[in-house]
């Protein structure tokens, strides 16, 4: 029985056979039986049940080692079908090495006819291991399917190609066992205060729902949230807010779990916003680059504040690429500037614009930097200037370790610190196996005493995902029916990523002090993917490494600038300059300031990104980034 983690394989048997569920059927392998060609197709609108007959393992390879098995628990089968729940007869889930025990799966649905790939999630703890190891309990070369038919329907065979059209189920990806309780429900702005969802309310994207003092969940793309709360007392409620106010029915939903395998959906909150305000952030997500290989930038901006905007994005880009295309198809392209309208961007929500190039066969390029900066300018005023530009830095490689977690900034000045400011983190991740990924999770403990966990804030994602926060400090992402292709199929397609941004507290952090932070990626059933531990160091010899102005009385614009740039400066006084180096230090303009307001001529340099000091008699007044685009 060594094998790679858990074959998994049903068998259905009628309600009558739940009171005889033979634990360890004679003659079975380690595993679920039987296969899911085998299984019987559930009709709508009908009353179903099955027997899952489970026996663990007494052993798994990892991380291509074979391991002992001390002890399974299963935690969740996800993507059933709405109305389809499932229990077991086994305490707590949990399965010593070489025990049995059953799934029951009962109820009645009434989902869309279609194959569900359902996905069994548990922690194995394997001899040797320090901690319960997260796991997806997939079949090797096996899928776990179920197909719902309408009545009188033929049953159609399982189909486990890669293009193989699936469903996903109504109810999110929600589930019900016998150790935890699923409570659910959905986050909504309530234009017109009626306290029902209706209208032209709207979703509310990446909202924090709390339960207690370690279990938060926070709201997905579609406004729902999701929370696993095994027994005890809880109180969900809405993470209390400045900008909202709760205007539907409950501000709270109380629970006391004595037992667990209950659902409880529909817990949900309508907000109408009191503090209206303005808030777009930017990131930039750049794939990797090798000479002769295409590649891609995605621009992507966030609505952090309370009102729908609009607005313009732009990237400023190396142009050593060939551009191929940009998606969707942006406003202004020249050498080495696009340019896209933000039209309509709803709180919470992301828009995603993608420009795609391809690196020129030239090995001499190995090891060179290619540096981009994305802007976006906001129609009206924006309240957090800080977070709309970002700069990203990459190294052009032959060979590369496809899954990273990089901060911005990952220098940190004695300013940035003492103002508590945000870290932004990505995370990427890419299937270099040889099939599909159906479910990816990612694991990031925040364990850093500098680093305040309560102060997350969701950004944007390559794909839809849940997201979670438990034990007061593990952050999990979830990608269900992600369908990553592998990168021998489809190298562009194969790559998924995260952002989000996180406060650095400024209690003992000295100069020299270190940030570190990793992330924990599995794909499906196979071994953790650890990325390497990314490094935020605090260094008080700079004066400021983020984008943005250094003296809040000095203002550049606009930025992007063509053929002119403006200089304001509230405070300044005679003897005052202004500097332009590109990104080589190469000093390009100096020019006296005249003024509270001086305007700079840009007409004699190239488009790009340059950095700029502003000198006042006591030495440096400013310090940022410009980008010239004409």
């Amino acid at each position: 029985m060594k094998k790679a983690l858990f074959t998994a394989l049903l068998t259905i048997v009628t309600l009558a056979a739940i009171a005889q569920c033979i634990p360890s059927p004679t003659g079975l392998p380690a595993g679920i039986h039987p296969k899911s060609d085998n299984l019987p197709c559930i009709t709508s609108n009908v009353p179903y049940s099955a027997t899952l007959t489970f026996q663990n393992f007494d052993s798994a390879v990892y991380s291509g080692i074979s391991i002992d098995v001390e002890y399974l628990i299963i935690d969740s089968i996800t993507n059933l079908p709405c109305g389809i729940s499932w229990s077991s007869n086994i305490i707590n889930n949990r399965l010593d090495s070489t025990e049995s025990g059953c799934i029951f799966l009962t109820g009645t649905t009434n989902d869309p006819v279609g194959q569900y790939n359902v996905s069994i999630y548990g922690r194995a703890k394997l001899d040797l291991s320090t901690s319960l190891v997260p796991l997806t309990i997939e079949s090797i070369g096996d899928r776990i399917d179920l197909r719902v038919i309408n009545s009188g329907g033929i049953c159609p065979a399982i189909d486990t190609t890669a293009s193989a059209v699936l469903q996903t189920s109504s109810c999110n990806i929600g589930y019900v066992n016998t150790y935890f309780n699923t409570v659910r429900g959905r986050v909504y702005v309530d234009t017109d205060g009626s306290g029902n969802f209706n209208g032209a309310d709207y979703a509310l994207a990446g909202y924090k729902v709390n339960a207690d003092a370690s279990n938060h969940a926070y709201t997905n793309q579609d406004g729902y949230y999701l929370m696993y709360l095994p027994t005890g007392n809880y109180s969900i409620s809405p993470e209390a807010n400045s900008n909202y106010t709760v205007s539907s029915g409950n501000s709270q939903y109380p629970f006391n779990f004595t037992t667990g395998g209950s659902d409880y959906p529909g817990n949900d909150f309508g907000l109408s916003v009191i503090n209206a305000y303005t808030d777009l952030a930017v990131t930039i997500n750049s794939s990797f680059f090798r000479p002769g290989f295409p590649a891609s930038y995605d621009v992507l901006v966030t609505n952090l504040g309370t009102e729908v905007a609009n607005g313009t994005a732009s990237l400023v880009f190396d142009t050593l690429f060939t551009v191929n295309n940009t998606v969707p198809t942006a406003s202004v392209l020249t050498p080495g500037y696009a340019e896209w309208a933000v039209n309509n961007i709803v709180p919470g929500q992301t828009q995603k614009f993608r420009l795609n190039v391809t690196t020129p066969i030239d090995v001499t390029l190995l090891g060179t930097t290619v540096n981009s900066f994305a802007n976006v300018d906001v129609v009206g005023s924006d309240t957090d200037l800080d977070d709309n530009t970002f700069e990203d830095a990459t190294l052009i490689s032959g060979a590369y370790d496809p899954n990273d977690k990089t901060p911005y900034p990952d220098l940190l000045s004695q300013n940035f610190v003492d103002a508590n400011s945000y870290i932004t983190y990505r995370i990427r991740f890419q299937n270099t196996g040889n099939d599909t990924a159906f479910n990816i999770t990612v694991r990031d403990t925040i364990s850093s005493p500098h680093l305040d966990v309560n102060s997350i804030k969701l950004l944007s994602a390559s794909d839809e995902y849940t997201f979670r926060i438990e034990e007061g400090n593990i952050a999990i992402w979830e990608f269900p029916n992600i369908l990553l292709p592998d990168s021998n199929v489809n190298e562009p397609g194969s790559h998924g990523y995260i952002f989000f941004r996180i406060k650095v507290k400024n209690a003992n952090i000295t100069d020299g002090t270190e940030i570190l932070n990793q992330a924990g990626i599995y794909f499906d059933f196979n071994p953790v993917v650890m990325t390497d531990p990314s490094i935020a160091k605090a260094d008080f010899s700079i004066g400021i490494t983020e984008v943005g102005i250094y003296n809040s009385s000095i203002t550049l614009y606009p930025n992007p600038a063509q053929n002119r740039l403006v200089i304001a400066h509230q405070q300044w006084q005679q003897g005052a300059s202004i500097a332009l180096y590109d990104l080589t230090g190469k000093l390009m303009l100096t020019q006296p300031l005249e003024g509270k307001t001086t305007e700079v001529s840009t007409i004699s340099l190239p488009n790009g990104m340059y950095l700029y000091q502003v000198l006042g008699t006591s030495g440096i007044e400013g310090l940022g980034k410009i980008v010239i685009a004409k």
